[in-house]
């Protein structure tokens, strides 16, 4: 069985969308990172970088990066329809934006949620984040753009991909989120048509009981 170290409003949605996908056992330990639980030492055991979420495969191998994680369980379980294959024409486009989305957008949101480690003690916390949610809605144009493009949903055309996937996660970090979607209305699209994915709408729905232990 699979055991996913998991928090709230971290990468470890993506992941768990994944596994849900995938119709296989796992376990969720739910990770508490506002109280600190992804530092202490039983947690450092398991990934000494201390960052959500872990992975530890049935081997007993633990794997950590949410994408690099998605690929893999893709890839162990055949869902070829969330990820083009390594020789389709698709497969360019789609490496293209996930390494769009995770080290630029996920990356920046860094910038947003912990300003207080980009500049100096202080320093004007509140300005540095205006800047870095403008910037969050400037990088995310492109996606817009490609989103319209596509006349569809969803980044491959019509049908839901990892993409979607991960972009509907990197939604859920912008607040207010109405506000970002409401600046870009393809993104917000994609956003309503991912959420119609049984996998998806199930671990959306789970997120806050999760978080506090009702399930």
């Amino acid at each position: 069985m699979y055991k996913l170290y998991w928090s709230e409003g971290t990468a470890s949605l993506a992941p768990q969308i994944v596994l849900e996908e995938a119709g296989v056992e796992f376990e969720i330990v739910v990770t508490d990172t506002a109280k600190s639980e992804h530092t202490k030492s039983e947690f450092l055991a398991i990934n000494p970088f201390g960052k959500i979420p872990a992975l530890i495969l049935p081997n007993g191998t633990v794997m950590t990066e949410a994408a690099a994680i998605c690929l893999y369980l893709i890839e162990q379980h055949d869902l070829d329809h969330l990820a083009p294959k390594p020789k389709s024409s698709e497969r360019a486009e789609f490496l293209r934006w996930i390494i769009y989305l995770t080290n630029t957008i996920q990356e920046n949101y860094k910038r947003y949620y912990y300003c207080d480690c980009f500049i100096p003690e202080g320093g004007d916390i509140d300005g540095f984040r205006k800047i870095a949610i403008k910037d969050l809605i400037e990088f995310w144009k492109p996606v817009e753009s490609a989103l319209k493009k596509n006349n569809g949903a969803f980044m491959l055309g019509e049908k839901l991909s990892l993409l979607d996937i991960y972009i509907t996660m990197l939604i859920t970090w912008f607040q207010p989120m109405d506000e970002l979607l409401s600046i870009y209305p393809s993104l917000k699209n994609c956003y309503d048509e991912t959420n119609k994915n049984t996998s998806v709408a199930k671990c959306m729905k789970l997120q806050t009981k999760l978080s506090i232990g009702v399930i």
